[in-house]
């Protein structure tokens, strides 16, 4: 297996931002311990012996499970989009299938101890559940998954014993409930813009290399891999302005510009640009480089986050979004 710089990973994964980049796997005769951890996005993924798709099938995973990743591999056909793999138990899985995760359970706050609500929360666990009630158990109505975001409204003893956010579907207007331990409340600093006052930011985003670049004046300040607009949905080409942005958003078929689902509940850092399209964080897939959207620009949930923040206009702490601006960050896409 080839050996892989830090510099290499994010250079081809597009996660420059991203909090965790995967190291080169050590020899097998070395002892392993997990790096990471990844949950697997959809049904039937092939665990191969090699990082290539050529390489023999050793089992398989499916939507939902969990695997610990102890490095990465490169697939040696340099014709690929993405060539990375990850190093799981049994071989390799496809990175563009699994979500980066971790599993940090949260501690639960007093009751009555929240102030200054609504407030962002932020899923820190692989997934946990919506309930449409303050117990764990029966029915839910979606499956919130790691690095989503939602406004929390209130703090619940539920009818189990247990600590749950009052949660809303800003989409819907409804509220769930979701386990405390499986949340945490994203502080006012980690909302602040970064470099605030300097005017002449710009947002580049070229169609056929799939990449986005942010500069202040002529200096390049972030670079990641995106996933733009497909077929009849592609990204429109043009010089554009972000106009608004909000940091979740239940995006459905009826915004015009959702993803293949077309429900998807908790869509953190939004940033729009053209009518519903927008910059967005995806938990989706994990598979950069290529377009797939319905003209949105798909992003690592952290990259979205750095741009919402770097980007004109400002969104208030506490506020569900920024009011239409004519002033935001230019946009030019090619």
């Amino acid at each position: 297996m080839s050996k892989l710089t830090r510099r290499d990973f994010l250079k081809l994964t597009g996660a420059a931002l991203a909090a965790t980049a995967f190291g080169a796997l050590p020899p097998e005769d070395e002892p392993r311990a997990p790096i990471g951890l990844g949950r697997v996005m959809t049904w039937g993924v092939a665990i191969r012996d090699a990082p290539t798709l050529s390489g023999k099938v050793m089992g398989y995973k499916t939507a939902e499970d969990i695997v610990e990743i102890y490095g990465t591999g490169i697939d040696p056909d340099e014709t690929r989009y993405n060539r990375i793999w990850y190093a799981v138990a049994g071989g390799y899985i496809y990175s563009g299938v699994v979500q980066p995760v971790a599993n940090v359970i949260q501690a639960i706050p007093p009751l009555n101890s929240l102030t200054n609500l609504p407030a962002l929360g932020e899923i820190t666990v692989p997934y946990t559940y919506a309930r449409f009630g303050p117990e764990d158990r029966g029915g839910w109505a979606y499956t919130l998954y790691y690095g989503t975001t939602y406004w929390v409204y209130d703090l619940l003893l539920g009818r189990d014993g247990l600590i749950w956010y009052k949660i809303l579907d800003d989409k819907k207007l409804y509220f769930y409930s979701v386990r405390a331990a499986h949340m945490r409340l994203i502080p006012p600093v980690e909302l602040a813009q970064i470099s605030p006052g300097v005017t002449n930011k710009r947002v580049e985003i070229n169609i056929k290399t799939q990449e986005l670049t942010g500069y202040e004046g002529e200096t390049e300040v972030m670079k990641t891999r995106v996933a733009t607009g497909y077929g009849g949905f592609g990204t429109p080409r043009g010089e554009w302005k972000i106009r608004r942005k909000r940091p979740s958003r239940h995006m459905s078929a009826d915004d015009g510009a959702a993803a293949d689902n077309f429900d998807l509940f908790g869509v953190p850092w939004v940033s729009y640009f053209y009518g519903g399209m927008s910059f967005h964080g995806t938990y989706w897939h994990n598979d950069f480089g290529a377009p797939r959207s319905h003209g949105c620009v798909n992003m690592t949930p952290q990259a979205a986050k750095w741009l919402y923040r770097w980007s004109d206009p400002v969104v208030e702490v506490g506020k569900m979004q920024s009011p239409v601006s004519d002033d935001g960050t230019p946009v030019i896409v090619f």
